[in-house]
């Protein structure tokens, strides 16, 4: 059976501190410093706090900021990013990253079961909002006398909301994960520790700023004194800007896709000392490419709702011939393998893996249904504590490392961003002239994977599978639609009626 020790021991740490007082220590002892440079711009740690100030005294007068309330950010990477979210943790609110790329349904959808008290844009992006959403528009880092004065006292608990970050849901409605600064911290701490950031540090940030993995780009440095180094969209996705880019600013740390890293060369990168790699599996040939004496490759795991990531491991400098395990719990968490009864299952066996620890987010907002599903009582604590099923299948090894095996629902990841197929096959039967509808991914589990559908159109409709694309595009995040929609006469199914997607047509 698993051993206690391949959990670590709890790790005591100030229980009082928020996510914004890790940032604003560096501003009082290094106010020099850069905190973030894009496109040859710098921001400096005193300027940051002085514009964050700013914006959090006018949410506070102008829009009635306080303690839990969500405030949206629909804003395009830059040095606007921090200072919103840094402003809004100062007004004592919980920043809603929205990407600027989803379609305005989608984002009204957001803003509206937030419950978004204002959304911090700029004069570009606003007509994206629905006409009646307040919103403050942010062009240039604010300034003015009221900077340097500080916000009038509010403060928020560290039990009270941080962020709130939507993730794909599989009855076709996204759920927003509510994040604590009890639980946002431990990570930052936790980062810090693991990947021993600090002032002279430059992290990049690769992430998409609507997804959690951000937090690790920004917090990880900003909370630890060290440089985020940012970009635009285009120059990441682009593999000569991003490698360039990467030697040119003398890049120390990234969490990067696989999918990603795979196309750039380690070699000029003498700079880079440590890397953060997760989202999806890889093969060990990625790692023996990038792992040297003098740079870290980390296995990196983590759901959104245990705080971007819980579970760590430090890939040995010794060539592998296998994947890498995901490694163990990181500090304050702890990892079981459990079989349907919830009972432990042996070394070697493969179970559901259950997260338990500090970085559980609160729950889901305004679904207290599925949160009591998916957040349980913790069996083995025995102080009252919280266990997060994450339909991912694990096995313990030997060696006290967990082995990820695969997911136990229908939630999948292409290049690093999670979908659950059924809100995908949900979008499409509402497009019209659908009776049945099936996602699916192809080539699974290689660079090439690509999100695909299969409908059954309505007797005598002229379904058009390209149109039904387009429509899907005001409906979900591109990411989420399927590279292709292809009609078929009937579902292929198995003698006992289930779903045979052995005999889904290929796709070439």
């Amino acid at each position: 059976m698993p051993r206690p020790e391949w959990n670590p021991p709890p790790v005591h740490r100030d229980g009082g501190v928020l996510l914004h007082r890790l940032v604003e220590e560096w501003a009082t002892a290094c106010p020099d410093a850069v905190a973030m440079c894009f496109e040859g711009a710098e921001l400096t740690y005193g300027a940051l706090d002085l514009a964050a100030e700013a914006l959090a005294r006018r949410l506070r007068d102008r829009f009635g900021v306080r303690r839990e309330r969500v405030v949206g950010v629909l804003l395009e990477r830059g040095l606007d990013l921090p200072v919103a979210m840094l402003g809004i943790l100062k007004a004592s609110g919980a920043w809603l990253p929205l990407d600027p790329s989803y379609p305005p349904e989608r984002l009204s959808r957001h803003l509206s079961d937030a419950g978004a008290a204002v959304v911090v844009t700029s004069d570009e992006l606003a007509d994206l909002l629905p006409p009646s959403t307040p919103r403050l528009t942010l062009n240039g880092v604010p300034s003015g006398d009221d900077a340097s004065r500080p916000v009038e006292p509010d403060e928020a608990h560290p039990d009270d909301l941080a962020y709130v970050i939507y993730t794909s849901g599989s009855t076709g409605t996204p759920k927003g994960v509510m994040i604590s600064h009890r639980s946002a911290v431990n990570f930052v701490l936790n980062a810090r520790s693991v990947f021993r950031i600090q002032p002279g540090d430059r992290v990049l940030q690769f992430a998409n700023p609507a997804f959690d993995v951000s937090v690790f780009d920004f917090f990880g440095a900003l909370g630890s004194g060290a440089t985020v180094v940012g970009a635009p969209r285009e120059s990441l996705l682009d593999v000569d800007e991003l490698q360039d880019l990467l030697a040119r600013e003398r890049v120390t740390i990234a969490d990067l896709p696989p999918a990603v890293l795979r196309l750039l060369d380690p070699a000029p990168l003498f700079h880079l000392r440590a890397l953060f790699v997760g989202l999806e599996a890889f093969p060990a040939e990625l790692v023996n490419r990038w792992r040297t004496p003098d740079r870290e490759f980390h296995n990196g795991y983590g759901p959104t709702e245990a705080t971007v990531a819980c579970v760590d491991y430090l890939c040995p400098v010794e060539p592998l011939d296998a994947p890498p395990p995901i490694g163990r719990a990181m500090d304050n968490h702890r990892c079981y393998v459990l079989d349907d009864n919830l009972s432990g299952v042996p070394v070697g066996a493969v179970g559901e893996l259950y997260v338990a620890g500090t970085g559980l987010a609160r729950g889901y907002l305004g679904r207290p249904d599925l949160t009591a599903e998916r957040f349980l009582p913790d069996p083995f604590s025995g102080d009252g504590a919280r266990m997060y099923r994450t339909g991912d299948l694990v096995r313990w090894r030997s060696d006290g490392f967990l082995e990820f095996v695969g997911r136990a629902d229908r939630q999948v990841k292409i290049r690093g961003m999670r979908i659950e197929l059924g809100e995908v096959e949900h979008a499409l039967k509402e497009c019209g002239g659908v009776t049945w509808a099936i996602a699916d991914v192809d080539e699974a589990g290689t660079p090439q994977a690509r999100l695909v559908a299969y409908v059954v159109p309505e007797p005598d409709s002229r379904f058009d599978g390209e149109a039904a694309r387009i429509e899907l595009m005001e409906r979900l995040p591109l990411h989420m639609v399927p590279s292709a929609v292809v009609a078929l006469d009937e579902i292929p199914l198995t003698p006992s009626g289930k779903i045979d997607r052995t005999r889904l047509p290929a796709l070439r």
